[in-house]
């Protein structure tokens, strides 16, 4: 017997069936997603919520005044 014999010829797959085959199930993609979400909020809305409460917590006025009266800030900014 020959090995011609015994091999099948494969079988071509439509673009719609390696779409299919490709795709992930819509709670995967949820899961990421929201794991995504999580991680930036942890690492990126978390601290800069936290830096403007700290530079507000004496009153807009103080920030304001130590943002643009104080002249190591002014040159700082220039």
């Amino acid at each position: 017997m020959s090995t011609e014999a015994v091999m099948e010829k494969p079988r071509t797959l439509r673009a719609t069936t390696i779409r299919k085959v490709q795709q992930d199930p819509a709670w995967v993609r949820w899961s990421l997603v929201l794991g995504v979400l999580a991680v930036v909020g942890l690492l990126v809305v978390i601290p800069v919520v936290h830096i403007f409460a700290v530079a507000l917590s004496e009153g807009v006025g103080t920030y304001w005044k130590n943002l643009f009266a104080d002249p190591d800030t002014r040159h700082s900014m220039s």
